[in-house]
């Protein structure tokens, strides 16, 4: 498989540079979530880090990371999970400030053209929570529709936890998140 460029690919407008994630990133990517995931809790945990970052990137996956062209300021990163299939899922994680600025309108439909040039059978998919109204929309900005939704990890986890402690499965999470799935039809 080809590996995305060494140089900086640039999205639509220039602004946003985007290449492949190297070392050089991991303090950034752990940053980034510790910045907006809802356990970040757990990503200032040292030996967690070290452990979660011991395989990043996969051999399933590409990840990419976003700088500002003007001031090479890290703003997130974007990546490809099951690349080895001809459905891979794009993702994208950016920090709070760089958020709802159009970065994912620009960037991820240059990741998967990049994708799609050396693939050329791929058809993308997506997964976003239920309550991240941003990413929904940034995905069918894109083209993407609903093809379905999976529990969440939260509710698989507690699903597992009941059936591991006896409780009984009436008992459901506070809350009802989900993870609605996409398709992109204009890949």
């Amino acid at each position: 498989m080809k590996q995305f460029p060494e140089k900086y690919i640039t999205a639509n407008n220039k602004t946003y540079l985007i290449r492949s994630f190297n070392e050089n990133d991991k303090d950034n990517y752990i940053k980034t979530y510790q910045k907006t995931s809802d356990l970040e809790t757990i990503y200032n945990n040292s030996d967690f880090c070290r452990y979660f970052l011991a395989n990043v990137p996969d051999e399933n996956e590409l990840i990419f990371s976003i700088t500002e062209r003007s001031t090479d300021a890290y703003c997130g990163f974007c990546n490809l999970r099951n690349i080895h299939t001809l459905n891979p899922e794009v993702g994208i994680r950016l920090m709070p400030e760089y958020q709802r600025i159009g970065i994912g309108t620009q960037v991820l439909p240059v990741v998967m053209r990049f994708f799609k040039n050396n693939h050329p059978s791929a058809e993308f998919t997506a997964r976003a929570y239920n309550d991240n109204i941003g990413s929904r929309r940034l995905l069918k900005k894109l083209g993407a529709s609903e093809i379905g939704t999976e529990m969440s990890e939260y509710e698989q986890c507690l699903r597992s936890l009941q059936k591991l402690s006896g409780l009984p499965p009436e008992i459901q999470a506070e809350n009802s998140r989900f993870i609605v799935i996409y398709k992109f039809n204009n890949n």
